[in-house]
């Protein structure tokens, strides 16, 4: 078997003091169980208010695994990835949060996939969802499984590149990658926001390393996602979600460009008729069976189904305002970068 290349995984995390331990728990074992070389973790927390920190520092003392922790001030995970990668000493990096939980064996089977596959430097992990009794978790699997049923619907082996990039999951959680492609990534890659706390963290930097690497994904190199289960969690992580898409599709050539675009100018007028008309709100729940039906047919279960259709409407009017917020911000950072350039200009003519 070829040398394992050294793993520092990087954890970010914000007030995470109920799930950070089962976490860290969980990623030690799978290292501890693939006997990795020189693998650490490094925890990020951003600027967690809760005992976030202790629950890592002691953690950390009762494992044999070399977890280190490094805390900062509230930057979002952008900013809290690009830091956690600068602490890290490995010569992979790969990301989790505290939501993500790794299969015991994950990281044995990762071993095995990158000596099947010594072209294969880049891997996404494949995430499940546990659902059961949990209706937000029915609603995001469902989600997910609209946007990536390339993949989904028949988990297997698969490498992708900028061809087909936005037709299969990708996300931060699990991603291994180089630490010295990750960090040209982050020189690389500039985000609609001046501030860094409502930038995506993953999706900009993946397609800039899909442009120089292909991405590759198995069943077999797999975690857990641990879905919100509060309203209240629900509401503001589909508003961020609205506002991290924009970042990351708003950008001529993607997917959903068009559909934006689209987006942006039609709501208004949606709105504006359903003001003066309130009778076309009766349609909505027509339309939810309509939708049903569809997901039936593409081999969603009943229980999904149920779920997705309980929380679309809310979820719709939510990530609508996460929209539209990114929307007035990527404006706002666009006024002030063209003010500062001006601004610039005339000072170097003045001198």
């Amino acid at each position: 078997m070829p040398e394992t290349p050294s793993l520092s995984f990087v954890v970010i995390c914000h007030n995470a003091e109920e799930l950070v331990e089962t976490a860290l728990a969980r990623l030690c074992t799978a290292i501890e169980r693939a006997e990795w070389p020189q693998a650490e973790v490094v925890v990020v927390d951003d600027g967690s208010t809760d005992r976030t920190a202790e629950v890592v520092a002691s953690f950390a003392a009762r494992t044999d695994v070399r977890v280190r922790l490094h805390s900062q001030p509230n930057g979002g995970r952008l900013v809290a990835s690009r830091n956690g990668v600068g602490h890290a000493t490995g010569e992979l990096v790969s990301f989790i949060g505290e939501r993500v939980w790794m299969h015991p064996d994950a990281l044995v089977n990762l071993r095995q996939l990158m000596a099947e596959h010594p072209e294969a430097r880049v891997w996404n992990c494949h995430i499940d969802i546990p659902r059961d009794g949990n209706r937000q978790a029915q609603f995001w699997y469902v989600l997910t499984y609209l946007g990536w049923r390339r993949y989904l619907a028949n988990p297997r082996l698969i490498s992708f590149g900028t061809e087909d990039f936005d037709y299969y999951p990708k996300g931060t959680g699990g991603f291994v990658c180089p630490r010295d492609l990750l960090l040209d990534g982050y020189a690389g890659i500039t985000s609609l926001y001046d501030d860094e706390r409502n930038s995506s963290d993953d999706t900009a930097l993946i397609r800039w390393i899909a442009e120089r690497e292909r991405i590759w994904m198995s069943p077999a190199y797999s975690a857990e996602y641990v879905a919100r289960s509060t309203h209240r969690d629900f509401v503001r992580h589909a508003r961020q979600r609205g506002t991290l898409l924009l970042d990351s599709y708003f950008s001529r050539g993607t997917r959903l460009h068009k559909p934006l675009i689209a987006y942006f100018v039609l709501s208004p007028l949606a709105v504006l008729a359903v003001l003066r008309r309130p009778r076309l709100l009766l349609a909505l729940p027509a339309g939810l069976g309509v939708v049903a039906a569809v997901l039936r047919r593409l081999g969603v279960e009943r229980r999904d189904v149920v779920g997705f259709s309980l929380f679309a409407p809310v979820f719709g009017a939510v990530f609508s305002v996460g929209l539209w917020r990114g929307l007035l911000d990527m404006a706002r950072s666009r006024v002030w970068r063209r003010r500062s350039l001006t601004g610039g200009a005339r000072d170097a003519d003045d001198r």
